[in-house]
């Protein structure tokens, strides 16, 4: 059975349209999308990497995250999204809605439209154990948060993971120390 996903205006208003997760948007149409940044207790961020079978960004590395389903909330999409991908769970306390931003591109001929909707998650741990998620996930790692962007400029990072980092930088790195360099 295909996901459902509501579909929102280029305002962000749900439109009480729903469609299925391959359809087309472009135009005044857009999909809510949702990306949770994971901060352990020492500053260091939890990045996944796609599984090469997927269809959009294959063996990308990422942030937890995912489509909102028709009638999902922002934050339980964000909720539901790290639990599925990391078997994370984190309290509500420990959320902090960092914003939202519009991504759109062209992805195998077809307009994409979305609203990304980022959060970051404080732990009270230090590399708190993951559980991925056989289907999304191929591997996972913790970066030192002060050195985030050497790792991005490393790797193929995912277009949502690059740009919620740039906007939301200092907000994901609040509160953490600042490493001398060796």
């Amino acid at each position: 059975m295909a996901e459902l996903l509501d579909i929102y205006d280029s305002r962000g208003r749900a439109t009480g349209r729903v469609q299925p997760r391959d359809g087309q948007t472009g135009g005044e149409n857009y999909y809510l999308t949702v990306r949770v940044w994971v901060r352990d207790a020492a500053g260091r961020l939890l990045v996944t990497r796609r599984q090469a079978d997927r269809v959009w960004r294959p063996g990308a590395w990422e942030v937890s995250g995912g489509f909102a389903q028709a009638g999902e909330s922002p934050f339980a999409a964000a909720c539901r999204e790290l639990r599925e991908e990391t078997g994370l769970t984190p309290g509500e306390k420990d959320w902090l809605r960092l914003g939202r931003f519009v991504y759109e591109d062209v992805f195998s001929g077809v307009p994409y439209h979305a609203f990304v909707d980022s959060y970051l998650v404080q732990l009270a741990e230090e590399r708190v154990p993951i559980t991925p998620q056989a289907s999304e996930v191929s591997d996972w790692t913790w970066v030192d948060g002060t050195r985030f962007a050497a790792f991005e400029g490393e790797r193929e990072m995912e277009p949502f993971t690059a740009g919620g980092f740039e906007r939301y930088r200092e907000r994901i790195l609040a509160g953490i120390p600042r490493r001398k360099k060796p």
